[in-house]
């Protein structure tokens, strides 16, 4: 019986370590969207973005001064809350975000990521 109990103890104590480590917090650079992946809006592009409507062309720039011409697509609100914009570019899908504190910026679309060619 004592061991029985021991197994139990073992695999839920996996299971926690498991979840842990797979979990990250805000602002970790972890996993395939990292701060490290995201170019930030410039004030002016994100004004921009933040009032765009689907089927929109805007112009914007980030920060690190690269130019985009883009469609808007689709606006929603991920699943942690942030309002976010689906555009596409002639070469990429990218996905436009809040990132708090009126601070927005651009990543590659996930689908574009695992298909390796842009969304349609």
């Amino acid at each position: 019986m004592k061991i029985k109990t021991l197994k139990y103890a073992v695999a839920s104590l996996s299971v926690l370590l498991g979840a842990a480590a797979c979990s990250t917090t805000p602002g970790s650079n972890s996993g395939w969207h990292s701060a490290e992946n995201i170019n930030y809006l410039t004030p002016q592009s994100t004004e921009k973005v933040k009032f765009a409507e689907v089927g929109e062309v805007l112009n914007v720039v980030d920060t690190n001064r690269q130019e985009y011409e883009l469609q808007v697509k689709e606006r929603y609100f991920s699943a942690s809350g942030k309002d976010c914009v689906k555009a596409q570019t002639p070469q990429n899908a990218l996905v436009i975000c809040e990132y708090g504190e009126e601070r927005w910026g651009i990543t590659r679309s996930f689908n574009q990521l695992e298909s390796g060619r842009a969304l349609q």
